[in-house]
């Protein structure tokens, strides 16, 4: 039995990258097969240019370092304050005890915790407490953040602002990030790539519109689309896409609060898809259209049919 195989992924530095799969598919084996906490049988996982199965446990350690990991149940001490939590990974490391503690403190300022430097854990929050994980995480100043259902045990609201942590720390810091989730939702909103595992093999990879828009496997579909609708045939599908689509747009651009409005007759008669960069029915570039409000650049591709006027 493999828990495995065939598994072909790169990921970019940079990207937020998604692994999502159902319960037992393999994601959190692959994530521990990234940090060599599960050693694969066969194959190679290359990080920073070097193959992690070939180094030696010294190696190995001090490569480790350059991965942060945080996980669904935080993994936190116990009998330690937050502040002391992010102090451990920088005293197995050596560091000394004043720039750890320093170190600490900006993190825990970082994540938002600056007032509860000295509680402990049973005193947090499940938001807090995963905080904490996060600023732990990054004590190393890793290059990758590895988190293995790290939202799964939160509430909708709480999600979203650990979600909204992490997409602040990727871009403020440029840090990696491999989100292994069950939900297509944290895809969504955090993500630019998502591979969809199966039964422990990749099925389906590529940036997230493409997988969400177009997916090819019963597996993806599975997971992209409610079961109600998984059976239709593709033309009725992206025939229902196109209305989908055509009410997020106009809700968008009314929830921007532009004084431009797009008018009811408004259609995509394209597959419309979320992009950096778009097309008008000429060819002409959308982004910056007076159209656009400016949170929206450019914000669909594909061919659009103009019935009536932009209303004012």
């Amino acid at each position: 039995i493999y828990a495995l195989r065939d598994i072909n992924l790169a990921i970019g530095k940079g990207d937020i990258f998604g692994i999502i799969g159902k319960s037992g598919a393999g994601k959190s084996t692959l994530v521990r097969c990234i940090n060599m906490l599960e050693r694969p049988t066969a194959g190679s996982v290359y990080f920073e240019g070097r193959d992690l199965c070939q180094l030696s446990q010294a190696e190995l350690r001090k490569a480790r370092r350059s991965m942060g990991m945080i996980f669904q149940q935080f993994n936190l001490l116990m009998q330690r304050t937050a502040l002391k939590n992010v102090c451990f990974p920088l005293e197995l490391a050596g560091i000394e005890a004043s720039q750890a503690k320093k170190r600490a403190c900006e993190l825990l300022e970082l994540v938002g915790l600056e007032n509860r430097m000295e509680s402990y854990p049973s005193q947090l929050s499940g938001g807090q407490k995963q905080r904490v994980a996060i600023a732990r995480a990054l004590a190393t100043n890793p290059a990758v953040l590895l988190c293995d259902e790290a939202t799964s045990a939160l509430d909708p609201a709480t999600t979203d602002s650990i979600l909204g942590l992490i997409k602040d720390i990727n871009a403020r810091f440029g840090i990696t990030a491999v989100v292994i989730t069950h939900e297509m939702s944290v895809i969504d909103k955090i993500c630019s790539h998502v591979a969809i595992i199966s039964k422990g093999v990749i099925v389906e990879q590529g940036l997230v519109e493409d997988v969400f828009f177009y997916p090819k496997t019963l597996a993806a579909k599975s997971l992209v689309l409610p079961e109600a609708l998984q059976k239709l045939p593709q033309k009725n599908l992206y025939n229902l896409s196109y209305l989908t689509f055509h009410y997020v747009i106009r809700a968008r651009y009314f929830q921007h609060g532009s004084a431009l409005r797009l008018s009811r007759q408004y259609h995509v008669c394209g597959y419309a898809r979320h992009k950096r960069h778009g097309s008008g029915p000429d060819g002409a570039c959308l982004a910056g259209s007076p159209a656009i409000p400016p949170a929206y650049p450019g914000l669909c591709q594909g061919k659009f049919h103009y019935s009536g006027e932009n209303e004012q």
